[in-house]
């Protein structure tokens, strides 16, 4: 459980120094096909001048990763101290990691994993095999100073900070890194070295201050000859050159995706606005209720994202309605719902918006109750459950007896995760293509008291419709449903959930 969610939540800013135009393509590439992660970014670190318009060019092939460009001037190179004490500028994440070679998304979450469990800890990632066989034990790959294997650092942002406000003539990446490790450990960090077989505390460099005398350590430990082109910290010798107000790529990127859809329409001063909530709607088939639907969504949201899944009737051009600040519909090959709903985050990554929020066009909610904009406010939630109940024969009764399909449900009220906080390019993650999680991560959860009404069991015909329709497209058998046709139900009254219900439920 705790590799999945640190998968659905990183935090991570990865930091990468570009020699060449064929290392920027290979981290690029590398990134985009094997980083099945959420909640990292990515900073490219110009190692000259001449790479610049290459790298600008290329960002644009690249929309779904979050993307930085950083360059140093003219007369100083890049360098890793600066980077590292003026970090708040370049990362967003919690944890950073300057890499030689980008460390493969297992190394990457162990190594998170082990940062987040321990303590003032440092963790170096060697990421290859390659560079350990040979070796008689990981020490020698530290002591011999044998720096031809690629390191990668993994540190939390927040203690780089830490390090003195001075910067060296530091000659190569990985003496910079180490500098920076050896800075930390006068502070009594520990380094963790993670292989892809074992994890080592580095014994050997840990520095035990209490028996010897620190200026003495900073003596032996610091670089001892600083920068002679007398640079400050408070120089800008470094610049953010992507994004930029006067070079964003977003709308080229956008008008791209789009054409690889059938159809598409966007409201294209949308993407220069700033939202609280956007609803994220998949639909198929829909033309009785869309009208209905989009009209009450429009009180609760500032926007909706709408995927129509190429539906055989007029959903999408019924789908009229000044909410909608984007529609796409796309070629039905089969019902894959967790292609679709990843889709609509591609889509509203092209937006300026603080929260978002799946829900589907049978779904609406209980006015009675909280509203999502209750919540959009709380800086301390990410993650945001709803509340539910299935209406069943009409709409004042729901059913209390569905346990099979969800285990979490109490007198008929279960919960879904289903509004989270944009942190950047996000996607679901699962083997199923249906009934999965319907939010990327969960981290800093809150159980809401927002209730949504489900009218998709409504009557005999449609729960006859909704059964023939699973039987069909759960090849993997998820879930027995034959629950939907049952004949003895339990029902209750809609008018008697009342608040108290729904707090028995969070609590």
């Amino acid at each position: 459980m705790l590799i999945k969610r640190i998968k659905e939540f990183i935090d991570i800013t990865i930091f990468y120094l570009v020699t060449n135009n064929e290392d920027l393509t290979e981290v690029l590439d590398k990134i985009n096909e094997h980083y099945k992660i959420n909640c990292f970014e990515l900073v490219l670190m110009l190692e000259t001048s001449e790479l610049k318009n290459e790298a600008l060019e290329l960002v644009k092939k690249y929309p779904f990763i979050d993307l930085k460009i950083i360059l140093s001037d003219n007369e100083n190179p890049i360098n890793i101290s600066f980077v590292a004490k003026n970090i708040g500028k370049y990362s967003s994440k919690k944890n950073v990691c300057f890499c030689q070679s980008v460390p493969s998304v297992d190394a990457l979450v162990n190594a998170r994993i082990l940062l987040k469990q321990e303590k003032k800890s440092i963790v170096k990632i060697i990421d290859s095999s390659d560079f350990y066989n040979g070796r008689s034990s990981v020490e020698e790959l530290n002591i011999t100073g044998n720096f031809d294997a690629e390191w990668s650092f993994l540190f939390r942002k927040k203690d780089v900070l830490l390090v003195e406000d001075e910067i060296y003539n530091e000659s190569n990446f990985i003496l910079c890194l180490t500098n920076i490790e050896r800075r930390l450990h006068l502070s009594n960090y520990k380094t963790f070295i993670h292989t892809s077989n074992n994890v080592y505390l580095n014994t050997k460099t840990k520095i035990q201050i209490q028996k010897v005398n620190t200026e003495k350590l900073k003596e032996i430990v610091y670089p001892q000859k600083k920068s002679g082109n007398n640079i400050r910290l408070d120089q800008e010798i470094i610049k953010l050159i992507y994004p930029t107000e006067t070079y964003l790529v977003k709308k080229e990127q956008c008008n791209t995706y789009l054409n690889s859809f059938s159809k598409s329409s966007l409201q294209l001063a949308s993407l220069d606005k700033n939202y609280r909530a956007l609803a994220l709607v998949p639909a198929y088939n829909e033309i009785e209720r869309i009208e209905s639907f989009l009209e009450h969504i429009k009180d609760h949201c500032d926007g909706v994202i709408l995927l129509d899944d190429g539906s055989s009737d007029s959903t999408y051009t019924s789908a009229n309605h000044d909410i909608i600040k984007l529609k796409v519909s796309k070629k039905r090959t089969e019902f894959n719902d967790l292609e679709n709903r990843n889709i609509l985050l591609k889509l509203a990554s092209f937006f300026n918006c603080e929260w978002f929020y799946f829900i589907d066009v049978d779904e609406r909610f209980d006015e009675r109750f909280d509203t999502v904009f209750d919540y959009v406010d709380n800086s301390k939630i990410d993650t945001i459950a709803f509340n539910f109940v299935n209406l069943w024969n009409n709409e004042s009764q729901y059913r209390t007896d569905m346990f099979d399909t969800n285990r979490t449900m109490l007198s008929g009220v279960f919960y879904r995760w289903r509004m989270f906080r944009n942190v950047g390019n996000l996607q679901l993650y699962s083997d199923n293509k249906l009934h999965f999680s319907t939010t990327p991560y969960v981290n800093n959860e809150l159980h809401s008291g927002i209730v949504l009404k489900h009218f998709g069991y409504l009557d005999k015909q449609k729960r006859e419709k909704k059964y023939s329709f699973y039987k069909k497209e759960d090849k993997q058998e998820i879930l027995d449903y034959e629950f939907i046709l049952d004949n003895t139900i339990e029902l209750e009254n809609v008018s008697n959930l009342e608040q108290s219900n729904i707090n028995s439920l969070i609590s």
